[in-house]
């Protein structure tokens, strides 16, 4: 009965010292798990990940950057979307059907680059369908975004508080969209490029539409992109925040 006493009093004051510490900690049965705050350079890692990913999707996929370039140079290809994402789920199938979740150490630089040849399948496979579904870029970025952060929370960042996370991914998610939408009317305000018909007939011919055609979904979403992909980080950031909020 001693012994058990003095375990339970070791254990509450070490809990006591991780909690003035400022970590945090919840109880899984009988077992307590300690979450610890970020550090210095996996906040700036976290936040440079943040930024690159909006910088990525304005550089490839909007007017700004050399959107037009891509889908001029991937709309020949849209005959090799469906074979490549056939390609992409075959091999996640088959990782599925060999356990690889349960692969040992020695086979996991294989099980990687599985899944990461897979990822790049499915994005070629993306890519390379602009031309029949020109709206398959953001959508994969909106959903693609938020699973980036969720594998980096638990994968390298497994041991750190959920809250401070959240606040990590929150604060630069909402300042880089906020900046992606500035940056936006700026552009649109000096190059004067207001969506009037004479624009639109510019973009028309950018990705290939008839430039009497009533509308052209390519076009829009090219011009439009970065205003998606701004309000799309606000949203992330506003999310990420109440949600934090919610973990402390």
């Amino acid at each position: 009965a001693a012994v058990t006493i003095q375990a339970h009093a070791r254990g509450y004051l070490a809990r006591k010292q991780h909690l003035n510490r400022g970590h945090t900690m919840f109880r899984t049965h009988f077992e307590y798990m300690t979450l610890r705050r970020l550090r210095g350079p996996e906040v700036a890692a976290v936040a440079a990940a943040c930024v690159a990913h909006q910088i990525f999707f304005v550089l490839l996929f909007t007017a700004p950057g050399y959107g037009d370039e891509l889908y001029r140079a991937a709309s020949p290809l849209q005959g090799l979307s469906p074979a490549l994402a056939l390609g992409a789920v075959a091999l996640a199938a088959l990782l599925f059907l060999l356990d690889a979740h349960l692969w040992t150490r020695r086979l996991a630089p294989a099980r990687l680059a599985l899944v990461t040849l897979a990822g790049l399948l499915l994005g070629a496979s993306l890519v390379t369908s602009v031309g029949r579904y020109p709206q398959a870029p953001i959508c994969a970025y909106w959903f693609a975004v938020p699973l980036l952060f969720y594998t980096l929370r638990v994968t390298l960042l497994r041991g750190v508080s959920l809250a401070h996370y959240l606040w990590s991914v929150a604060t630069p998610s909402a300042a880089g969209g906020a900046l992606t939408l500035i940056g936006w009317v700026a552009w649109v305000a000096a190059t004067g490029s207001a969506w009037n018909g004479e624009l639109r007939r510019e973009y028309y011919a950018l990705v290939l539409c008839d430039p009497d055609a009533p509308a052209c979904l390519a076009a829009a979403i090219l011009y439009f992109s970065p205003l998606a992909c701004g309000v799309a980080n606000l949203a992330l950031g506003g999310v990420c925040a109440l949600l934090a909020l919610t973990a402390e």
